[in-house]
């Protein structure tokens, strides 16, 4: 029969354009993963190099640390900047060491230690499967970051790709050699979508994000084809996910067309967040000191000293006892006035327990002879002597049995000292008195003394140098911090990290709503055992998987950050503020690490395209 001649010879040919497509398809996904492989080669490249300079940069700053010499700031940059990287590639956690050192660890193993880096290689498998391994041996799954979205594309996305297609060729083969058996469906429609497939496949391969989500398409349809699922409407490349005709097939189930592209937006605005929450200091309050009256004491301040005013008066400062001069202004000229000469030295004046010894320091004392006589008496007074310039000497006594004293200048010319008499009459070297600073604060008052003008812990983390008396005159020190920036930070955290929670879930994509949860400090959603892959405990940066700090409210839990009646993260704003006043470091600190954390989720698009992908395939059937 000429007619069914044709029309065999017709299905034929749109048989072999189908099977035309789906060849090149397999050599296109087989392309890719060429270049997936070589990224996965060169991201352990910058995984290596830049665990090598953090070893070094701890190195250096130990060095620095031992002998006493400040850490210079660029060296702590470069190395939080190095850190936040490694978060990026490989999920990285970092945890603070001796010597000022931070320890980075993947998984739960340590890519640094000190000043020792373990390079990683990149593998193969007896599967064919690439794999990722220390210099040892020992094998090292990450499961967040640039890497683990590399291995999941090459070991997953492809791997079950080239399969499906090298099943769809067999069916194909199957029909061309009984052109009158049963119709592969979709049949010549079929070849037209799939091309248009791998044109967008062939933009796509630039860009590993762009490639999981239109491979995820291109699988979409060509396993429809396998179940006789393809209709003949279809709209070519028309449509980026699956190409197929929406008003055609209405899946009554997910499907990569309407859970991929929201998971990965929601994902792509976490990252921004955490990009901006992990440069260097934005996640720190802004910190101004309060000093009321800096021409009577200025306040020093610690950079963990928590938020906090006091009132103060400064009622006393710190002096020590006087001795005269005389005439004479050369260090080593002879001082009174060629007269036998006594001296009395008066120790805790004015109190009941006043004692007074007499030093005869004969005719024609020198300021060395004055030291030595008055080290050789029984007062309880040690002497010593600074000389200084422009023919003048300090001569300095302190008390023997509380370490206080004050220097007292030995002038040259006529210009007396202050508070001094004339040496060979009456002089006395009046008992020493401390700083008495009075410290009024929520109500309470209180007097704090020192043997110094240094007042230490006027209020935590602050120290008053004090200047001068002025017991008539209240003034306010203290730090005062501005926190809402952080605070704000924070907030769009939570909110970003609530809507991946949210958009991950209706889209099957558990293990990405439990890492969220994780990196969070809340654990994994409540009836789920949160032991995925992509939802084990530990798999997130800063979480290892016997930290308690999972729960609610956990020690590594950010302040504030709680689990709403839906089972969502929220923020009470004022508790974050309230910690940041209290703990400034230690919240700081909470909230980087979250943020670090968060960074390794939302760099997983990859790995999130392939579980909301596989999620739909399952629902689907």
């Amino acid at each position: 029969d000429p007619d069914a001649a044709r029309d065999a010879d017709a299905v034929r040919a749109s048989l072999a354009r189908a099977a035309e497509d789906v060849r090149r398809l397999r050599q296109a996904v087989n392309d890719y993963a060429a270049v997936v492989r070589d990224g996965i080669a060169r991201a352990v490249g910058d995984v290596n190099d830049s665990s090598a300079r953090v070893a070094d940069l701890n190195s250096r700053i130990g060095a620095a640390v031992e002998s006493g010499r400040p850490i210079p700031d660029t060296l702590a940059r470069q190395r939080e900047q190095l850190v936040v990287s490694l978060a990026r590639l490989t999920g990285a956690t970092a945890t603070s060491a001796t010597h000022a050192g931070l320890d980075v660890a993947v998984a739960g193993r340590p890519l640094v230690s000190g000043g020792q880096a373990y390079p990683l290689e990149a593998g193969t498998g007896i599967d064919g499967a690439a794999q990722i391994a220390f210099a040892d041996g020992r094998p090292l799954a990450p499961s967040s970051g640039v890497l683990a979205s590399r291995l999941g594309t090459y070991n997953g996305i492809l791997a079950g790709l080239s399969g499906t297609g090298t099943a769809v060729l067999s069916l194909l083969a199957e029909q061309a050699g009984d052109p009158a058996g049963p119709t592969v469906p979709g049949g010549p429609a079929t070849s037209a979508a799939l091309g248009g497939m791998l044109r967008e496949l062939a933009h796509a391969a630039a860009s590993s994000a762009a490639y999981a989500q239109v491979a995820a398409g291109v699988e979409n349809i060509v396993s429809r084809l396998t179940q006789g699922d393809v209709p003949s409407a279809v709209r070519g490349s028309d449509l980026l996910l699956g190409a197929i005709e929406t008003s055609a097939v209405a899946p009554p189930r997910p499907s990569p067309e309407t859970t991929v592209g929201p998971l990965r937006a929601a994902l792509a605005d976490l990252g921004t967040v955490t990009a901006a929450a992990t440069v260097p200091g934005a996640t720190a309050p802004a910190t101004s000191v309060v000093s009321g009256a800096p021409g009577i004491a200025t306040p020093h301040v610690s950079g963990d000293a928590p938020a906090g005013l006091a009132t103060v008066r400064v009622l006393a400062v710190a002096a020590g006892g006087v001795v005269a001069t005389a005439q004479s202004f050369h260090p080593d000229s002879p001082l009174g006035d060629g007269r036998e000469t006594t001296i009395g030295i008066v120790e805790r004046l004015g109190t009941a327990a006043e004692l007074t010894t007499v030093i005869d320091v004969g005719r024609y004392p020198t300021p060395a002879d004055l030291v030595s006589y008055i080290n050789q008496s029984s007062a309880g007074v040690r002497a010593s002597l600074n000389q200084l310039t422009g023919g003048t000497v300090q001569l300095r006594l302190e008390s023997l049995a509380s370490g206080r004293g004050e220097n007292i200048t030995i002038t040259n010319g006529l210009q007396p000292p202050t508070a001094s008499s004339v040496l060979g009459r009456a002089v006395a070297l009046t008992a020493a008195h401390d700083t008495m600073v009075e410290v009024r604060q929520q109500g309470r008052t209180a007097v704090r003394q020192s043997a110094t003008n240094v007042v230490a812990d006027v209020l935590p983390g602050v120290t008053l140098e004090v200047h001068r008396a002025d017991p008539g005159r209240a003034f306010d020190i203290g730090v005062r911090r501005r926190n809402g920036a952080a605070v704000d930070l924070a907030a769009r955290l939570v909110d970003r990290s609530r809507a991946v929670i949210e958009t991950a879930t209706a889209a099957g994509a558990t293990g990405t709503a439990d890492s969220v949860r994780i990196a969070l400090g809340l654990g994994p959603a409540a009836g789920l055992p949160g032991a995925g892959a992509a939802g084990a405990p530990g798999s997130v940066p800063g979480e290892p998987a016997e930290d308690d700090g999972t729960r609610p409210g956990g020690p590594r839990t950010l302040p504030g950050l709680h689990l709403d009646r839906r089972d969502q993260p929220a923020l009470d704003r004022r508790e974050l503020a309230a910690a940041f006043d209290a703990d400034v470091e230690g919240t700081t600190g909470r909230l980087t690490a979250t943020a670090r954390a968060l960074s390794g989720v939302a760099a997983n698009t990859d790995g999130a395209t392939w579980e909301a992908y596989a999620a739909a395939r399952a629902a689907q059937g």
